[in-house]
């Protein structure tokens, strides 16, 4: 019987101590990428938003997502000014970081993260002692 016994301790001990498991785990999105894609987008959208406030032709269209930058730049009208060139260059990089954040986001839900995963089992084992056998565990 007790032959038994310590045969399954240490059958047990010899399960306890095989391999790590290694597996690929898929998230759902990139959240990292789609984090800042948010942030860059958000934030100039927030920007063409109050500029939508301004009274000038074509400020109007700055209320709309992504295409609202693009259609007040050819509605802004033919200047000649320095204060006029800079609000269409402005216009332009307002709507490309649009674009660039918009487009991060849709990166990070089609190509999502995935990372290793190791997974280790507690384990334990038989060594011999003065007084008998004694269990050794790890973590």
């Amino acid at each position: 019987m007790l032959r038994y016994a310590l045969a399954s301790l240490a059958a047990a001990s010899a399960v306890a101590h095989a391999e790590p498991d290694r597996a690929q785990v898929y998230d759902e999105l990139d959240a990292p990428v789609f984090i800042a894609g948010a942030i860059v987008f958000g934030s100039s959208y927030t920007a063409s938003a109050i500029a939508a406030t301004a009274n000038h032709p074509g400020a109007q269209h700055l209320l709309m997502p992504l295409v609202g930058p693009w259609l007040a730049a050819r509605d802004w009208g033919r200047c000649s000014d320095a204060a006029c060139s800079r609000d269409k260059g402005l216009l332009v990089g307002d709507g490309a970081l649009q674009l660039l954040g918009m487009l991060a986001m849709l990166e990070a839900l089609i190509w999502p993260s995935h990372h290793r995963v190791i997974t280790r089992i507690a384990g334990f084992e038989l060594v011999p002692s003065g007084a008998g056998v004694a269990v050794v565990g790890g973590f």
